[in-house]
């Protein structure tokens, strides 16, 4: 069962039937692993671990991105340490997840960088109506401030749980990590706590990227 009251102990079975339950196994689960730096060879899927849900979902090289926003050489690109980034595109919210459906307990790490988007991560992601969303929305114009919001969202729509301001920008890449423990998320921008909350729904489901109102890149994703 996908609820956080169970979190922890052993497990046992009975019997109140005629039937008899002659062996049963349990599945041991470790602890959940997983990266992607975006770096495809020609063969791999452009994709690879990532489904897409919803919006436009895009494998750019350093070269591609030269090429749409700098004057510069195009050869200085392959100077880059990682050269690709992915990129998702969604006039509403655009969507791509990844892992299982019984991780539970977890840090979801990754780089993003507004283009002139939303970028966000979420966790426990159950489905397209439920699951946790944290959201990270740039400042509009210099001296403006940007907003951080973790959202809970569900076939009734959304709610935001916390939100603060904060001095975010298009174009600068912030590392952000959502962890998740017995019920609770928090959330660190570049290393720094800035928002928390509790939910008893916090429980089991898969990670995914998010974007809003435009494009958005992310990088390094760490689970």
């Amino acid at each position: 069962a996908m609820d956080s009251t169970f979190a922890g102990g052993g497990v046992a079975a009975a019997n109140a039937g005629a039937e008899r339950l002659l062996s049963f196994r349990l599945q041991p689960v470790e602890p959940v692993e997983f990266s992607d730096d975006f770096m495809r060879t020609e063969r791999a899927s452009v994709r690879g671990p990532w489904s897409k849900v919803s919006g436009k979902w895009e494998l750019l090289s350093r070269a591609d991105q030269w090429r749409a926003h700098s004057p510069i050489a195009e050869e200085n690109a392959t100077r880059s340490a990682n050269p690709f980034v992915y990129r998702g595109q969604s006039g509403g919210r655009a969507t791509a997840i990844a892992g299982h459906g019984f991780w539970d307990d977890y840090t979801f790490a990754a780089s993003v960088r507004s283009v002139d988007g939303s970028p966000g991560l979420a966790v426990h992601y159950r489905g397209d109506e439920n699951y946790f969303l944290f959201r990270l929305r740039p400042a509009e114009k210099p001296g403006d401030a940007g907003a951080a919001e973790i959202i809970r969202v569900n076939a009734t729509g959304e709610e935001i749980l916390a939100s603060t301001g904060i001095v975010a920008r298009s174009g600068v890449w912030y590392r952000v990590s959502l962890a998740t423990l017995n019920g609770e998320l928090r959330v660190a921008l570049d290393g720094l706590p800035v928002l928390s909350a509790k939910s008893p729904e916090l429980s089991g489901g898969r990670i995914g990227l998010c974007v809003e109102g435009g494009e958005a890149d992310f990088d390094d994703v760490r689970v």
